[in-house]
């Protein structure tokens, strides 16, 4: 490499100290270096050209000056913006013996050689072989050094797509509680894997395929050890070995490998020379307890009265470590971009489309109002996993079936992949295809209207919680772009056998790879389960009581089970319910009515007093007024220094009873739902 000192630009092949550009330039007029500098010029020998719209002369063939040497191409040169392409394309050309220039349509003028034209004569500057010649030159056997049997051909393809890979260099850490409560930050040095990943891949993808990575290398060092999930790991850029910095969740789950390099090259995690190579370091740190949970017999739950409820969940590694490392906080702004980005799905399975009509949802005073789509509903394209069937027989025989469409079943559904435009979706349908329409149109009715009391519930919940000072961790249940829906008929008059019913209700993707952590359940159908371990469960405990106290007892949502998605956020899915309905047959199969409520409670006030959250906001206590349709709670939780809580709306009905959770339980029978 050379670099010219009139342009400053690096030639590979650059013959003095000027390109051939510069001295062309030299003594012109203005007007005349205007027209010159637009001309195409060689990045190798630097030779001008009027019509060069390629990184190197000869337009389809490679640059004279590297003919000699073809089969030992300087790694520089692939570097070249447009070489990589140039050369490979040479091999696939239609060339014939014809000098280039008549080849190609260049004409030759007078003034070529003055322009750095090369001339047959000039030997330094030899002339293209044929087309036949130069590919049989790219295919024949590279030189000593490369794999045996590998063509340059194949080399160059290989270091084409090394130049769009990014060197992730990993190390795990695990946190260890020290003296004082302090966690240090121990490596793990045998978990340092190192992985190319292409730059295209979007960061999320690549991170899954790293965490996967630790995963095996930890589990064939310590084979009792816990597996590492995605969930369980908090990311940091590593600068040395006693600075690092935390990582976003939003870095960690928007954008591709290209975008996260340009993160840490604009955050100075990496310094310019680290940024050109595409190399980066990070650090994986997870909680010891976590890994191995049998050594954590001396379980706490934390603090709930500390912090807000806007805190990272306790599953996550803390980021309070010992002096001895530095974490690095810095400040930047960001910027965004509205350059659009190339969409990337989690499932790259093959997809049937189907049309459908939405129902529509209202939030209401009185309850969650779901309507039947209208006839002139707009249409809307669907499309659905073709494999999922082939998945889930790979599931049943105890296979890996996460590359199909098939995401899991529970004791009634089918979850399948989907999508609707730009967003993945999991879609549901009943395992029963002979399940009669209106069993089904029920059960995903009660399943969605589930969805959006527990999230109106939720959010009162919380807002006690905050007035109480009580910390929740994350909690959310995935109604966000929730669709019940009704499938067309195909032209024909018959659906696909894809999917098998009428009727569907898609939620929001969830993380559920391999390296993702599974479905957690907090409680069952007929009982909360066991007093809680953790924090988390701990939470959706306490909100399971505050649901029948909010809702006068007329609704217990049981069955709770959930998923963290890409922000490390548990997020609740498919909740069954039982509520005040007398009526067997206007309710789901899942629900056993006034009764189920009755044995649901019953069960975790014999728990309750071990909720640490339940008892700070004296649930057993909490009374609820209602006052023509508004709820008033009165609670001993709230004293009388703190703001009333605000009203709300009652919308699950309009009693002026008042009672106590231990009241209702305590009759003979159920007159009060007559």
């Amino acid at each position: 490499m050379a670099i010219c000192n009139g342009c400053s630009l690096d030639f590979h092949d650059l013959s003095n100290e000027t390109c051939y550009k510069c001295k062309e330039l030299y003594g012109k007029s203005e007007t005349e270096k205007v027209s010159i500098r637009k001309k195409g010029q060689c990045l190798c020998c630097s030779v001008v050209y009027g019509e060069l719209q390629t990184a190197l002369c000869y337009s389809t063939h490679i640059c004279s000056s590297l003919e000699a040497n073809a089969d030992s191409i300087p790694k520089q040169i692939f570097e070249l913006e447009g070489a990589n392409d140039q050369i490979l394309n040479f091999q696939t050309s239609d060339l014939t013996t014809q000098p280039w220039e008549t080849a190609h349509g260049f004409k030759k003028t007078a003034s070529d050689h003055r322009l750095g034209l090369p001339r047959v004569q000039n030997s330094s500057l030899k002339k293209t072989p044929s087309g036949t010649a130069a590919a049989a030159a790219l295919t024949k056997k590279a030189a000593p050094g490369i794999a045996k049997g590998a063509t340059l051909l194949q080399e160059m393809q290989d270091a084409r797509e090394q130049g769009k890979k990014v060197k992730f260099t990993v190390l795990l850490c695990k946190l260890t509680p020290k003296k004082g409560g302090v966690l240090a930050m121990v490596p793990i040095p045998t978990v340092r894997p190192v992985e190319r990943i292409h730059e295209e891949m979007p960061i999320y993808d690549a991170l899954n395929h790293i965490a996967l990575r630790v995963q095996e290398y930890h589990a064939s060092e310590f084979s009792t050890a816990a597996k590492i999930r995605r969930q369980m790991i908090t990311f940091y850029a590593s600068e040395s070995a006693t600075k690092y910095a935390n990582i976003p969740d939003d870095t960690l789950s928007s954008g591709t490998v290209s975008d996260f390099l340009a993160y840490f090259r604009s955050n100075g995690h990496i310094s310019q020379a680290q940024y050109t190579s595409k190399q980066l370091e990070l650090k994986l740190v997870v909680n010891e307890a976590d890994l191995y949970p049998a050594s954590n017999s001396d379980f706490a739950m934390p603090s709930v009265g500390m912090s807000s409820s806007k805190s990272r969940s306790s599953s996550r590694a803390s980021a309070r470590v010992s002096a001895s490392s530095t974490p690095t906080s810095k400040s930047r702004a960001v910027r965004t971009s509205a350059w659009p980005r190339t969409l990337s799905f989690s499932r790259p399975c093959p997809m049937v489309e189907y049309k459908f009509k939405r129902y529509t949802v209202t939030e209401t005073a009185e309850g969650v109002i779901i309507q039947s789509p209208a006839v002139n509903a707009p249409l809307e394209a669907l499309l659905v996993a073709a494999d999922w069937m082939e998945g889930a027989s790979m599931a049943n025989a105890g296979d890996t079936f996460h590359k199909t469409g098939f995401l899991g079943s529970g004791t009634s559904k089918n979850t399948i992949y989907a999508r609707v435009g730009k967003e993945e979706y999991a879609l549901g349908q009943a395992q029963d295809a002979t399940l009669d329409h209106h069993s089904h149109l029920q059960m995903l009715r009660g399943e969605l209207t589930n969805l959006h009391n527990g999230a109106m519930i939720l959010r009162d919940f919380r807002e006690l919680a905050e007035e109480c000072d009580v910390n929740l961790p994350p909690l959310r249940f995935n109604v966000d772009g929730a669709i019940l829906g009704a499938l067309e008929p195909f032209e024909g008059g018959s659906n696909n056998d894809v999917l098998p019913l009428t009727h569907f209700l898609a939620t929001r993707l969830l993380p559920c790879g391999i390296v993702d952590t599974p479905i957690q359940k907090f409680t069952g159908n007929a009982d909360c389960g066991a007093g809680p371990t953790d924090h988390l469960t701990a939470a959706i405990h306490a909100f399971s009581h505050y649901v029948p106290i909010f809702t006068d007892n007329e609704l217990v949502l049981c069955d709770l089970q959930g998923i963290f998605d890409r922000k490390n956020v548990m997020t609740l899915i498919d909740p069954q319910s039982h509520s005040s309905q007398r009526d067997a047959t206007d309710r789901p199969f899942w629900d056993n009515g006034p009764q189920g409520i009755k044995t649901f409670l019953s069960h975790h006030l014999k728990v309750c007093h071990e909720n640490d959250i339940c008892n700070r906001l004296d649930l057993c206590e909490m009374q609820m007024e209602h006052t023509n349709g508004v709820i008033h709670p009165r609670s001993p939780a709230n004293s009388p220094e703190r703001p009333k809580k605000k009203a709300k709306p009652h919308r699950a009905g309009t009693s002026d009873f008042l009672f106590t959770v231990e009241a209702f339980l305590s009759l003979d029978d159920i007159t009060r739902f007559s």
